[in-house]
């Protein structure tokens, strides 16, 4: 999408990343899956790179929201107490990728929905910062803690959206229509980040189709390979 702002957007999904690690490499293996099937690429119709940032940030969102409502924390399991933090770290890599394919290849459908990420937290130079920059700092954390986010309905149709909607329309009328991914923009309030990816359709049916790579991959086998192994072709981040 060239309507974002490069460097703003850069600063905003690296302190998405530092928020929620998992993001990158769950990011990373998307674009990988997508790029071999031809999704990538709002030219053709397909995903763009901060839509698809932004899609993973909500999920992870999502599943931190979904942990501390049963009390298990953003981390979910931990893999027992003997276990590495490379094991601990792959854990929490594997649940977040799951729920990511979950959530939009059948929760949700990206073709009558806008998703809304939360905002994120005061970054921690901020919050340390000078009277002004502390105040400034306090006001966002609150304003976070308030946000709307969620699972929206498209704008023309109103009405109550999905879990995680408090209920009225998104802030979202740019490139806004049935069929087209719908992503509101957290760095251009109005604006659509999944504006011209109207192949949302094929893009959800990558996501059950690497649901269906996970549940047959062989035992004890590497499920990034099961996903990335295409013969013929290389992959592309």
């Amino acid at each position: 999408d060239r309507a974002h702002k490069g460097a703003a957007t850069v600063k905003f999904l690296q302190h998405a990343e530092l928020e929620y690690p998992a993001l990158t490499p769950v990011l990373a293996v998307e674009k990988a899956f997508l790029s071999n099937r031809g999704l990538r690429g709002v030219y053709k119709g397909g995903i763009g790179s901060y839509s698809l940032a932004l899609l993973t940030l909500f999920s992870l969102q999502r599943r931190a929201a979904v942990k501390d409502a049963e009390g298990g924390g953003d981390g979910g399991g931990d893999g027992g107490p003997d276990a590495t933090a490379e094991e601990r770290d792959a854990l929490v890599l594997g649940e977040s990728l799951i729920h990511f394919l979950e959530f939009y290849g059948h929760v949700v459908d990206l073709t009558q929905a806008s998703i809304k990420t939360h905002a994120l937290r005061a970054s921690v130079a901020t919050a340390h910062g000078g009277g002004k920059k502390k105040n400034n700092a306090r006001e966002a954390a609150e304003a976070a803690a308030n946000a709307e986010w969620g699972v929206m309905p498209p704008p023309e149709r109103g009405g109550p959206g999905g879990p995680g909607d408090p209920g009225g329309p998104p802030g979202l009328a740019i490139g806004a229509g049935g069929g087209m991914l719908q992503v509101c923009d957290p760095q251009q309030p109005g604006h659509n980040a999944g504006g011209g990816c109207f192949g949302v359709m094929g893009v959800q049916q990558s996501f059950r189709e690497q649901l269906a790579l996970l549940a047959n991959a062989p035992a004890e086998s590497s499920l990034l390979l099961a996903l990335l192994n295409s013969p013929g072709r290389i992959c592309v981040v």
